[in-house]
Formats: structure tokens, sequence, C-alpha cells
């Protein structure tokens, strides 16, 4: 044995050595296990109680409230930017403007100097009733900005020159760029009565359209077209105004011009044949009243309006997608319907419905009964008897009375139980009238 121990000495050195690695390795191999199905029952434990705690919703600890708190106020201040420059299409121009005008500097708040150039224009020229004491006050507020003023102006028309059609934007400068930031323009000066305003922004638009729209005032539907030559009763009782409208409805027509022209801009970049008639929605009818062609919704103010227009189906459908909204000029628009009509169709309708039925003859009177009293097949519809033509008073005023009621029931009924509506419009038409009704949107005023 000894003699075995001292021939292999060094074997035995080594297993021994190995033997007590071995064992040390298996000891802390057990400890490494252990701790290992303590950290994956910890985990198993933790994802538990993080379900749990998503399905209680806690509130949170006081410790992240004020952290939740600027989160809160970042988004805010965000969605508030974002919401200024959606349906803003001047915001950039006014930014410039207030900028210049106030010396904004880097790291200053625009806003917060538009406000207060705002507030201080409120308190000296818009507090002013009397015109002449308004032009005094304007004078004022020039001479404390005068280093500023002349360079702020020519900034913010550079700036918004491309974006409206103001029919004369050098002249009218400083009202539009108060318009802007947020003071509306009353027209109140004596070369800027809002009769001569409509009447050149009409021009303006006949010139976009070129010869698609006639001259007459009917074609546009506006009241507040009229002849600037003409003299009218003040607006407001006391007022130098000579306007036919209320004060308060100077601003809103005004701005109705605005969008006009951006409508009317987006029109002639489609190649339709005419525009046959523009109406502004929501004028009161019983005292031609713009306090209600504003709705408010929230933060924003919808405006309606109708437009016809006579063009091919592929310029109908271009226009509708003129109005598709535009990250660059940010004007939003929801083009609400289009109603199709067929020309050829209607002109065929007419004739039908001013045959003259002879008397007593009952077979023609069925055919006439048949496609007379409707401009297309409609299920369910009632076929009247249209009045006979005839050389005598009472019959053509019976007729004209009977045509007047029919158009009248036909309008007050759902487009889809209308006359025509079902009618084929493709094939030998290649020219239609279409009918849109667009609202446009835009952030609420918030002075």
């Amino acid at each position: 044995m000894n003699r075995f121990v001292k021939q292999n000495l060094l074997l035995i050195t080594v297993m021994s050595v190995s033997s007590v690695i071995i064992v040390a390795l298996l000891v802390y191999s057990g400890i490494v296990y252990f701790q290992m199905s303590n950290c994956i029952s910890e985990t198993e434990n933790l994802r538990t109680r993080i379900k749990e705690l998503i399905r209680n919703s806690p509130a949170p600890v006081d410790g992240n409230k004020p952290l939740i708190q600027k989160d809160i106020d970042l988004y805010t201040k965000l969605n508030a930017d974002m919401s200024r420059r959606i349906g803003n299409p001047y915001k950039e121009a006014a930014d410039k403007f207030i900028t210049v005008l106030m010396g904004v500097k880097k790291g200053e708040s625009v806003d917060e100097a538009r406000q207060k150039f705002v507030e201080e224009y409120n308190n000296t020229v818009g507090k002013e009733t009397n015109l002449a004491a308004q032009g005094i006050a304007l004078d004022v507020l020039r001479r404390k900005y005068r280093k500023t003023w002349e360079p702020a102006l020519k900034v913010f028309v550079a700036a918004v020159a491309p974006l409206t059609q103001e029919p004369d934007l050098e002249a009218n400068r400083e009202d539009f760029a108060f318009y802007t930031i947020g003071i509306p323009r009353k027209m109140q000066r004596l070369s800027a009565n809002v009769l001569t305003y409509s009447a050149k922004y009409q021009e303006k638009v006949q010139q976009i359209l070129g010869q698609k729209i006639t001259a007459d005032a009917e074609a546009m539907g506006f009241s507040f077209i009229e002849d600037p030559n003409k003299t009218y009763a003040s607006g407001e009782e006391g007022s130098t105004n000579k306007d036919p409208f209320p004060l308060d409805d100077i601003p809103l027509i005004v701005q109705h011009w605005d969008i006009i022209g951006d409508i009317c801009k987006r029109i002639s970049t489609v190649n339709i044949k005419t525009l046959n008639f523009f109406y502004i929605r929501g004028i009161n009818k019983d005292n031609g009243s713009y306090g209600e062609s504003f709705e408010r919704r929230g933060n924003y103010t919808v405006s309606h309006y109708s437009f016809e227009v006579t063009a091919s189906l592929d310029d109908i459908r271009s226009l509708a997608h003129a109005f598709r909204y535009n990250a660059q000029d940010k004007r939003v628009y929801v083009v609400r319907s289009v109603f199709l009509y067929s020309s050829a169709l209607e002109r065929a309708s007419a004739k039908q419905l001013l045959e003259p039925v002879a008397a007593g003859a009952e077979a023609e009177k069925k055919d006439a009964q048949q496609a007379s009293p409707r401009r297309g097949r409609r299920r369910g519809a009632v076929v009247e008897e249209v009045p006979q033509e005839s050389a005598g008073d009472k019959e053509k005023e019976l007729r004209a009375k009977w045509l007047e009621e029919f158009e009248r029931r036909e309008k007050n009924l759902p487009f889809y139980q209308r006359s025509g509506y079902g009618d084929v419009k493709l094939g030998g038409a290649k020219e239609f009238r279409a009918v849109f009704d667009i609202d446009y949107v835009q952030l609420a005023a918030q002075n």
C-alpha cells in the first residue's frame, strides 16, 4: 500500500484536489440554483402583482403626480398649438407680424406677445365708438411702435400674399394683419365701406373664375352684394356707417368673403364649364342677419356653403378632391354631399312636362300621366294628372300653380325619394350639373 502510494503520489494528489473542487462546484451550483429558483418565483409573483395592479387601476403615488401633471401640461400645449394651426391658414404670417412688431426674441412666447398687443388695441382703439376717436387712438398706437410698425407690415404682406384672395391687400394690409391676430374687421373707415369691399371682392372672384360666372348679383346669391354707389340707411342707430347691415354682421361678411375667395380659387383649378350659383347657408331669412351663418361647435366654428357647377363627371370628381385637407394651406373643408343631375335628362323631362295632353283622348292622357309628372321613375311615387296646356289664361295659371307645387314637394322630400333618383346618368350625357354642400371649419376666436 505504501509502495502504491509512493509510486502514484502525483495521481493521488491530483484526484484529491479534483474531488475538493467538484464538491465545491456542486455546493456552488446548489446555491445558484436555489437563488435562481427564488428569482423565478419572485418574477412570477411580480407579474401576477402587475396584472392585479393593472386591473385595479390604482391612483398614482404622490411622487408621480408632479411628473404626470408635467406631461399633461406638455401635451395640452402641443394640442393647443396644433389646433391653432388647423383651420388657421394665416398662423405663420400672423406670428411673423407679431414677432417683428413686438420684438419677440428667441425663447419668448409669440402667443403672449400677440395677446398683449390685442389687449392694448382693445383698450385704446377698440373702446372708442367714434370713427374720429378711433383714428386718433390708432395713430397713437402707430407712433408707439413707429420703429417696428412698417417692417412688421412688410413682412406680413410678403408672407400672407400667396394665401389670400384679398382684392386690395396693400391698401388693407393693416386691417388684414389685425384680423389674423384676432381683431375683427369692422370696415368702419370712410375708405372701407363694406359694399365697396364686397364689390371689389366679387370682381376678384370673377377674375379667378374667368367667364365661368356671370357678373350679376343673383349668380352668387349674396344679399351683401349691392350697388356700392347707392345710399343706404345706417346699419346702427346713430352710426355714420352707410352699410345696410348691423355692425356686428360686418366682420362676419368680410370673413365669409375670405372663405369664398379660397373656395372659388379651388373651383378655378378644375376645368368646370360654369358656376351656376353660390349660396351661404345659415343666413336668417327673416331679417337677413349673418349672426347664425357661423355655427359654434366646441372650440371650432363651422360655416356652410352650397354651389352648383356644370362639368364632366371626371371634373366633378376632381373638384371634390380639391377640398381635401392640405397641410400647406391648413384650411379644413368637409364635403357633406354632391348631387348629380343630368342636363340632357332634365331638358327631356321639361319637354315632357310641357307637352299638351289632348282633351278627351284617354290613351294619350294615360301616356302623359306616366311620363309627365316626374323626371324619372321612383318606387312608390304617386302619378298625378298634369293640367292641360291651353290658350286660356285660367288653364295657364292652373298649370303654373301645379308646376310650382310639384317643385315645392320635390324639394321637401329626402333626396332618395325625389323624381329622377336612381335614373341612369351615364351614357349619352357628357356634362352634368353637380350641387356641392360643403362646410368650412376653423378655430373659434378666443378673444
